[in-house]
């Protein structure tokens, strides 16, 4: 299956909200953004998961992306970090396996 119709992925994958530290950025089509890198964030609250954070290489912009099986996290970060200089729409369009490894 592709990325972007995993189950476990909790995101419109072709409208990612990137953000700056300041607030939210102008939309830059989100398909055509290039892809920087992966960080799993660890979050402390009893109540939040961990996520990935995404970063676009045209202005740094982040967006945050959950995984709704906490288990597949890191997978799906080796994957993207796999996938760096890809623009949103290749890296939505590879093929995963079930557990979120590139095929």
């Amino acid at each position: 299956m592709r990325l972007e119709d995993h189950p476990a992925i909790k995101a419109n994958w072709s409208h990612l909200p990137w953000t700056h530290a300041g607030g939210a950025s102008p939309q830059i089509h989100s398909l055509d953004s290039e892809l920087e890198g992966a960080t799993i964030i660890g979050t402390t609250h009893p109540n939040a998961q961990d996520y990935l954070q995404l970063t676009r290489r045209q202005d740094r912009a982040t967006v945050a992306l959950v995984c709704e099986d906490q288990s597949l996290l890191q997978n799906l970060c080796d994957s993207l970090s796999k996938c760096a200089g890809q623009t949103i729409l290749e890296i939505g369009l590879r093929e995963v396996n079930a557990n979120l490894t590139l095929k």
